[in-house]
């Protein structure tokens, strides 16, 4: 059975914890008028959000100095920027960018900790991957 409601903000009341992990509570009262849900019931659930599109980078163009990351960004010179970035995720391979980095930028890989901010480089570019392009 697959029900749908018109206001599926209202239905994620708080999380329990359990044995299974974090379970969402879920309250259709409003919106089961028909009684198709019981109550106790397990249903599943899947909750579709929008999010916006994010820049995504090989991990290996980051840079961390101290606590600080950095994406390493090429210049329109050929001069390395290295460029604060706020970051949303980073599975280890692919890094989502919020903040620091552009779509259609030149990032840097592997750099290292001893490449200075604005060295002169020369760029020897790689075809983007889809997992690497932005979204």
């Amino acid at each position: 059975m697959t029900a749908r409601f018109a206001d599926p903000g209202a239905l994620i009341q708080s999380a329990a914890s359990g044995q299974l992990g974090a379970l969402p509570i879920v309250t259709v009262a409003d919106q089961n008028a028909d009684g198709a849900i019981l109550p106790g019931s397990f249903v599943e659930v899947e909750i579709q959000i929008r999010v916006r599109s994010l820049v995504e980078v090989p991990a290996e163009a980051l840079v961390v100095r101290g606590s600080k990351r950095f994406a390493a960004v090429v210049d329109s010179d050929r001069h390395l920027r290295l460029r604060p970035v706020r970051l949303a995720d980073d599975d280890g391979q692919t890094v989502r960018v919020l903040d620091g980095v552009k779509a259609g930028e030149i990032v840097a890989l592997n750099v290292g900790e001893t490449v200075d901010d604005g060295a002169l480089v020369e760029p020897v570019l790689r075809q983007a991957t889809p997992s690497a392009a932005s979204r």
